[in-house]
């Protein structure tokens, strides 16, 4: 089969314009990022005793206030793979809230879209987690309230 100049000049073409795409939505999501306040918040503090844990599991959460729980747990250590990393919240979301996850080495494990649950409080990411080891979560959000945070954690499977 032979590829002809045409052929080539289209492929080209539709290139640039998937890099032109990729370009808007990263410029854009950058722009909407400086728009708001933001607040960094590191759930992975100081560790604490099983006893302790078991009293208040919202403990790690203590952190944001507006975090009822996370699917992992943060420096959890689970022994099967998730598909999914979840966080809910208190409030809902807004649009361009957003979950990545990565493993130690920094390769993104995301395969697809982030999504929001009906009620608007869990925001919902599915992962494609193939080896043991580390991972780790970064999270922004903002609410409805206008209150706008980032976050990080991580999490281990065996």
């Amino acid at each position: 089969m032979k590829i002809t100049s045409r052929e080539i000049i289209i492929a080209a073409i539709a290139i640039l314009v998937l890099l032109g795409i990729g370009y808007l939505i990263n410029k854009n999501q950058s722009s909407n990022k400086n728009e708001t306040k933001k607040e960094d918040v590191n759930l992975n503090g100081s560790s604490t005793s099983s006893a302790e844990k078991s009293e208040d599991k919202n403990a790690e959460y203590n952190n944001d206030s507006n975090i009822t729980s996370i699917t992992p747990e943060p420096n959890s250590t689970v022994s099967t793979k998730p598909n999914q990393v979840s966080i809910t919240f208190k409030k809902a979301v807004k649009g361009g809230s957003e979950i990545k996850v990565a493993t130690a080495k920094g390769v993104d494990v995301v395969p697809g879209a982030n999504i929001v649950s009906k009620d608007g409080k869990t925001l919902i990411v599915p992962v494609a987690v193939a080896d043991a080891g580390a991972y780790k979560v970064a999270y922004s959000y903002c609410l409805e309230d206008g209150t706008c945070k980032n976050g990080t954690y991580s999490f281990t499977v065996k």
